[in-house]
């Protein structure tokens, strides 16, 4: 699809090596004041804080988050910045490591409905002392997902640069410009799903 730019767009990519195998989760963020490389670097400060803090003590010491990648999408050429300080880092829970493709969705909604105004993060670092049953984690541990999502949510509002949802398509087609819709809810399933394209050998 060709590039649709996005006014005060900002697309955060935090990069992980799981057993190997390159994953990641992607987030936007709405930036209204213009987003250089210093409103970037702030971004991924955020992202990272938040990860160390309510993220890291959940994933498994083999889930490694190895940088943290914001992008302007105001224009193809727009500025990034890469922020690898700290980093890379594990993961503190110490539990074992689920296979890497077991994973639980996390739904991102906001005030609207259809399929351009809500998203899915799949968690990375899923250990057996999150698992219910052989398909489902406990209600605790969900809930505890989305309670990680809420701190992101307020601490993103706090900086001025709010989560958001990104659309680029319409009725099949690449939009003129993107959209973005402001994430105000969050809402973790205890069935788990499954990435494949994590394991070894299929592909970030």
């Amino acid at each position: 699809m060709p590039f649709v730019p996005t006014t005060g767009g900002v697309r955060i990519s935090m990069d992980y090596e799981v057993e190997g195998q390159q994953c990641a989760n992607v987030f936007h963020v709405r930036a209204d004041t213009p987003s250089d490389v210093s409103t970037l670097e702030g971004i991924t400060t955020v992202f990272y804080n938040w990860w160390n803090t309510n993220v890291k003590p959940k994933q498994h010491s083999a889930c490694v988050l190895e940088r943290i990648v914001a992008t302007n999408l105001d224009d193809i050429s727009g500025p990034q910045f890469i922020r690898t300080a700290g980093l890379p880092a594990s993961g503190t829970n110490g539990s074992a490591a689920l296979s890497n493709n077991v994973t639980i969705a996390t739904t991102l909604t906001t005030s609207r409905i259809g399929r351009s105004f809500r998203g899915r993060s799949y968690w990375c670092g899923l250990t057996p002392d999150d698992l219910l049953d052989v398909n489902h984690i406990t209600l605790a541990a969900a809930a505890a997902l989305s309670a990680a999502f809420d701190l992101l949510i307020e601490a993103l509002a706090t900086n001025g640069t709010p989560l958001a949802i990104l659309s680029l398509v319409a009725n099949g087609a690449p939009r003129s410009e993107g959209v973005l819709t402001n994430v105000t809810a969050v809402h973790t399933d205890n069935t788990i799903d499954s990435q494949r394209r994590r394991l070894p050998g299929r592909g970030a």
